[in-house]
């Protein structure tokens, strides 16, 4: 929907439907208004979960996206038996493609138009909306949930947030909600490497600070980002959550039964002097006293500045990916 433009037309129809809504697997963009009562949340990348998450529905109208993206193996089916998926989408390849359900190739923002003005408003009653988080209490140590608390009071509603901190995703999903078509941007898969050097790219497109979360495992895949960030001054805010290793690909080790897996522990690199050394200023923040004051200086830079980034040590939590997938 974001690449068509058509959140709108997808919201009215939602609301005539008084459907839930929900992001698809791995998806690398927003869908939806996240804070809207509607949106019931993000479809995990596993067949057989995912296949239970949507099966209390009879019908599943899928819009633009690919339904079926999976990371791990699973032998569950696409679908439970009785839900039946119809599918809008401009690419003829995934209509193709599709294993289940009815495809139409067509252009969203027309198709949604003509669908909604066939529809009356339902009478049914709409889903609960998601619960909010419970605040976060970082105590001695900053929790990823901490930041994100922050993060969502700081955030700019106008500001394109970039992500690849897999870690951390699901903390980022249910605390920092995406409401701005082309607000949010992440990799559509389960490669790394992708987050920084797409914040250079989008910041230079039209020159406003974008704030990217990347995580200290992701951030080693294209460090060097970094360089072309201070070399075309981009406006690029990072902040990296440093856990001291790959904790995606222990978590990935843990589901496929490797443990432990080698080459994960990665400790002792000091990311704002190695920022620094490419021409990018940057910060530490180890202290939750001292961690307000410090993003509000690293999101506070105008968007006439260059890069800066924020080096933040985490803790307290070793992340949910891969684990509730294992249903």
């Amino acid at each position: 929907m974001d690449d068509e433009d058509a959140l709108e037309e997808v919201r009215v129809l939602a609301e005539l439907l008084r459907a839930g809504v929900w992001i698809s697997p791995l998806s690398g963009r927003s869908g939806f208004p996240e804070s809207h009562p509607l949106f019931q949340g993000f479809l995990p990348p596993v067949a057989r979960p995912l296949a239970a998450r949507l099966a209390p529905y009879d019908v599943v109208v899928a819009l633009g996206t690919p339904v079926f993206t999976y990371h791990v193996p699973d032998d569950g089916p696409p679908l439970a038996p009785g839900t039946e998926l119809f599918h809008l989408d401009c690419d003829a390849v995934q209509a193709a493609w599709l294993p289940v359900g009815t495809s139409i190739v067509t252009t969203l923002r027309p198709a949604l138009t003509g669908l909604a003005e066939l529809l009356k408003t339902s009478d049914r009653e709409p889903p609960p909306p998601r619960p909010d988080p419970t605040p976060a209490d970082a105590a001695t140590h900053i929790t990823p949930e901490f930041f994100f608390d922050l993060l969502r009071a700081r955030l700019p509603r106008d500001r394109v947030l970039v992500e690849e901190a897999p870690s951390h995703r699901d903390a980022l999903h249910a605390r920092v909600p995406v409401d701005a078509g082309g607000g949010f941007l992440t990799t559509g898969s389960g490669a790394l490497g992708w987050g920084l050097p797409l914040a250079v790219g989008r910041a230079l497109a039209d020159r406003r600070r974008v704030v990217c979360v990347v995580g200290d495992g992701s951030a080693l895949y294209s460090v060097q980002a970094l360089w072309s960030a201070a070399r075309h001054a981009a406006p690029v805010t990072y902040v990296l959550l440093d856990n001291g290793g790959y904790a995606a690909v222990r978590a990935l080790g843990r589901r496929i039964g490797v443990t432990p897996v080698p080459g994960t522990d990665i400790t002792g690199i000091d990311f704002a002097s190695l920022a620094e050394s490419f021409g990018c200023p940057a910060a530490r923040a180890e202290d939750p006293g001292e961690l307000p004051a410090a993003l509000d200086h690293a999101l506070g830079r105008g968007d006439a500045a260059g890069p800066f980034l924020l080096h933040v040590r985490v803790s307290g939590s070793a992340g949910t990916l891969y684990e509730p997938w294992a249903g």
